[in-house]
């Protein structure tokens, strides 16, 4: 592909890439990251500006497998989780790992060993295992039962995946997409097995990829608090129009982990399509 890079101005033209801009635009489509991002690499690469085309085409070579070599040290070892003891036996039942999640909680013995959840008596934590779409243990976000806290692997990005891949099971082109790990693994023991979480409410370009291979319609099912509910709109402005979206309002402001099998799914037979703003409503009725 032709690349012209204007000296005096430091602008550039991709006519292959149709990008003409900044070297920020350029990094930002020949990576398929964000324009933050690119301006983040630029910096740590000390890329200077203006460049001649030559030089950025190999500098741009160079920051991609420097890329590539830092998604792949984004996954550990699976012997990490021997650590953590498996505490879901009916012979161990009297431990505060299970008395919080299978007492209190309502999750049944047999799907917390499905999602291999593990738990830390020391710490007083549940850990649970995130995997990635080639089923290889990509991080573990820990959940203190008494401060009811999430905690996250420093230098490893969520965004970039999606919780339950290994225990999904397709049901025609539909899934259900909620917001955390607890939430998919009650859906999951509800009989909604074609269900996946985000881990939070953000969203990313890697997600929307992942979810094309599986999907061409989505069931949000978020939390009704004020992130879950503004997260709609961006999650929808990624997916659509690739994924249409079905908005789920669960009963008396309750999470898809509250929730029974009966009120999902009179909450699914009573969703409504999200459409754009510019369509008129934001969303139609069924």
């Amino acid at each position: 592909a032709s690349l012209y890079v204007n000296m005096e101005s430091g602008l550039v033209n991709d006519f292959g890439g149709c990008v003409k801009g900044t070297i920020y635009d350029l990094v930002a489509k020949t990576l398929d990251i964000s324009y933050l991002e690119a301006a983040t690499i630029v910096d740590k690469d000390s890329i200077e500006i203006p460049v001649s085309s030559q030089d950025l085409l190999k500098k741009l070579s160079e920051v991609g497998k420097n890329q590539e070599k830092v998604e792949q040290k984004h996954s550990i070892d699976e012997s990490v989780l021997l650590q953590y003891r498996i505490t879901w036996g009916d012979e161990e039942r009297k431990n505060d790992g299970s008395n919080y999640l299978i007492d209190k909680r309502g999750f049944e013995p047999w799907v917390l060993q499905k999602y291999n959840i593990r738990y830390s008596p020391e710490t007083r934590e549940i850990v649970i295992p995130i995997y990635d779409n080639k089923e290889n243990l990509y991080s573990i976000v820990k959940r203190n039962i008494d401060k009811k806290r999430f905690n996250n692997l420093k230098n490893i990005p969520l965004s970039k995946v999606l919780f339950g891949l290994p225990q999904f099971k397709a049901e025609g082109n539909i899934i259900n997409l909620v917001e955390g790990c607890f939430d998919c693994i009650k859906m999951h023991q509800n009989g909604f097995r074609n269900t996946l979480a985000l881990i939070g409410t953000s969203f990313s370009k890697e997600r929307k990829n992942l979810l094309l291979n599986y999907c061409t319609r989505a069931n949000l099912l978020l939390d009704p608090d004020d992130a879950g509910i503004k997260s709609v709109d961006a999650i929808a402005k990624e997916l659509l129009p690739d994924i249409f979206i079905k908005y789920i309002k669960l009963p008396n402001g309750k999470d898809p982990c509250e929730c029974s099998t009966e009120e999902v799914v009179e909450a699914l037979n009573n969703g409504s399509y999200y459409f754009p703003k510019r369509r008129g409503n934001r969303k139609g009725k069924d």
